[in-house]
């Protein structure tokens, strides 16, 4: 970057993300100085939101950045509810907000129900019913230094000291990631805020479940009224109306097919748009063209509400669990409002930019895993056509580099000629359609998707495009032997 395009990270009160040794970056503002902080040439000092700590740091993109850069990585997990704090707290700084003392306990919204713990004893800033530890995933990784100290804590400010480290996960620089590390449980810490859901499919009917089941207020809907029963069952209040999900609740989702039905849940008869407030948050988590994720979000937008495009990576199996990934961009504040939501749904989720970004990532994704499919169903018919064992070849790729569940999962439905959808075909090649579209706006040639794509075209006419991605296998296959050359 250019000094034009980026803001002077040592000017006083500048908001920045910044990062001490052993700990993740984190929201903090240039100051003149600080306690116990001596003046050293070079340096600048710099406040942490949220625990009101002050460190000297030198001003080198490995330890500032500009806030703007959304420059952060994944804290321990004792840090969780204190990283959204300081998110919220420097973001009302920057709007020029009042921000209450980092040091004293925030007030109290709401009286916590039963036995449940206070929010400073919580992950989430939502009181909620604390829940038991997972002795398997507690081990997950984190940033807290061998003493147990905080990011920024007064005993590593010191930009040269050490601290114990392990290996980070893997986020982009422009990224917030918040990943799940417990169970899914009944005692997940919920949100206060109404939840609405627009659209019980595979995937919309699986994170709706997993939502209501950890506590969650849920009301849905969804277009065939018979899919709505057992979530009633489960608790759920179920409206007959789009207008009446958005009026009785506070943050609505929606999770369908494709970019028509995306939009017509918006603009359409009776949609979304017309009843949208400043008071409402709309949270689209299909899989759609950037286009369209640009236009539902103005739409939004305009009428005061916020947005944020949320599509999710992952088929029926990981819905169920609560282990989808999910890429989201839009509405920063909205993204941190939904920690409980994205714990209760997700193994893991990641903040990228404007809206659009997802969008192009989700595409990304589902375009390499296309072709993947694609690749391992001809692999297998090769296999085949040799005489060689497709268990062997199956056993050989999960030892391999190749190994993955996306392998196993789908190339034992291929042996069992087993196609349920966990992810329809016709899903696959909607996704590999626009990512072809997305690569022709930005000029890159993607061949090899390309002719995956004409694959799932053949599938889509041999009426296979209800059944798993994995029945592409069938039109490979299942060739006259007259075909093929002697």
């Amino acid at each position: 970057m250019t000094d034009e395009e980026t803001p002077d990270v040592t000017a006083v009160d500048s908001f920045v993300w910044a990062k001490v040794s052993g700990h993740p970056f984190w929201p903090g503002q240039v100051v003149e100085t600080g306690p116990g902080i001596k003046a050293r040439a070079g340096y600048v000092v710099v406040r942490f939101f949220g625990s009101n700590d002050f460190a000297s740091l030198k001003p080198a993109p490995e330890q500032i950045k500009p806030y703007k850069a959304g420059t952060t990585t994944t804290p321990g997990k004792k840090n969780r509810k204190l990283l959204t704090k300081a998110i919220r707290h420097i973001e009302r700084a920057m709007r020029g907000e009042k921000v209450e003392s980092d040091t004293e306990q925030e007030p109290e919204k709401k009286k916590p129900k039963k036995s449940t713990p206070t929010p400073d004893s919580m992950r989430s800033s939502s009181p909620a019913t604390a829940r038991k530890k997972s002795p398997a995933r507690t081990s997950a990784r984190s940033s807290t230094s061998e003493d147990g100290s905080r990011p920024g804590s007064a005993q590593n400010l010191d930009s040269g000291s050490s601290a114990s480290r392990v290996r980070p996960s893997i986020v982009h620089a422009d990224s917030t990631s918040l990943p799940s590390i417990l169970p899914r449980a009944s005692g997940i810490p919920a949100t206060n805020a109404k939840l609405g859901f627009l659209g019980l499919g595979i995937m919309g009917g699986a994170m709706a479940m997993n939502l209501i089941k950890t506590g969650h207020d849920v009301s849905v809907w969804n277009r065939t009224a018979s899919k709505t029963v057992q979530f009633r069952n489960e608790g759920a209040t179920v409206y007959d109306t789009k207008r009446q999900i958005v009026e009785n609740c506070d943050i609505i989702f929606a999770c369908v097919s494709d970019p028509k039905a995306a939009r017509d849940l918006v603009f359409g008869n009776g949609g979304v748009l017309k009843f949208m407030d400043e008071d409402k948050s709309y949270v689209d988590m299909s899989t759609v063209d950037p286009e369209t994720a640009i236009e539902i979000g103005d739409a939004i937008r305009s009428k005061g509400g916020r947005f944020l495009e949320a599509p999710v990576s992952g088929s029926k199996g990981p819905a169920q669990l609560g282990e989808l990934i999910i890429m989201c961009a839009g509405d920063r504040t909205l993204y941190v409002d939904l920690y409980s939501c994205m714990e209760a749904i997700s193994k893991k989720w990641f903040f990228l930019s404007e809206v659009g970004s997802a969008a192009k990532m989700k595409l990304v994704v589902n375009s390499i895993m296309g072709a993947q499919m694609a690749a391992l169903a001809e692999g297998m018919a090769l296999a085949e056509r040799c005489e060689l064992d497709q268990v062997t070849l199956l056993e050989i790729l999960s030892l391999g580099a190749l190994g993955s569940k996306m392998v196993n999962l789908k190339g034992s439905a291929i042996l069992e000629s087993n196609f349920p959808p966990n992810f329809p075909l016709r899903l696959a090649q909607k996704d590999l359609r626009l990512a072809l579209s997305l690569s022709e706006t930005v000029h890159q040639p993607i061949p090899v998707i390309a002719s995956a794509n004409e694959l799932y075209k053949r599938s889509m006419s041999a009426n296979l495009g209800d059944r798993d991605m994995a029945a592409v296998y069938e039109v490979v296959h299942q060739r006259d032997d007259n075909s093929m050359h002697e």
